[in-house]
């Protein structure tokens, strides 16, 4: 008797989303370092900005203290772009909302058997693509509660 051993697809994306929407989701070449997310953050945050809000209409850039996010080449993006980021507690547990929606673009995904990475993205996208925009709403609403509990923890990690 002979086995097989089946291989799951796997790529790393880049998105962004806000309350009423979603922005660009992109596939990362490999493991995405700081000049590959310089160059997301021109190519697809930017104009994902600029449908989702508008010209004129203020908004906040959430991002971790990952090293990329806190990169001096990063940081001097943000600045010559005027974006204003979110400050993030150096040692707090991830609060982004957008780990919730990785969950659900994995669950949505998990029964499908993609032949190959463009068709792993492709589903990946028409998933993003589809996302309840009140769950994005109740997601960016939840942002005030879980501030909060990082501060009465302290910074520290929050009981789910």
């Amino acid at each position: 008797m002979t086995g097989s051993v089946k291989h799951d697809k796997k790529i790393n994306v880049w998105g962004c989303f806000a309350a009423h929407g979603v922005g660009d989701l992109v596939m990362v070449d490999g493991i995405m370092e700081q000049t590959q997310f310089r160059d997301i953050l021109g190519a697809s945050m930017l104009p994902s900005a600029e449908v989702l809000f508008g010209e004129g209409e203020e908004w906040l850039y959430q991002q971790d203290n990952d090293p990329k996010h806190t990169a001096i080449l990063t940081q001097n993006w943000f600045i010559e772009n005027k974006i204003p980021i979110m400050e993030w507690p150096s040692q707090s547990p991830d609060l982004n909302p957008i780990e919730n929606l990785w969950t659900i673009l994995d669950r949505a995904c998990s029964k499908r058997n993609p032949q190959n990475e463009a068709e792993l993205l492709e589903m990946l996208q028409a998933a993003w693509y589809n996302l309840d925009p009140n769950m994005l709403d109740r997601l960016v609403c939840s942002m005030p509660d879980r501030c909060e509990a990082v501060i009465k923890q302290n910074g520290g990690a929050m009981k789910y």
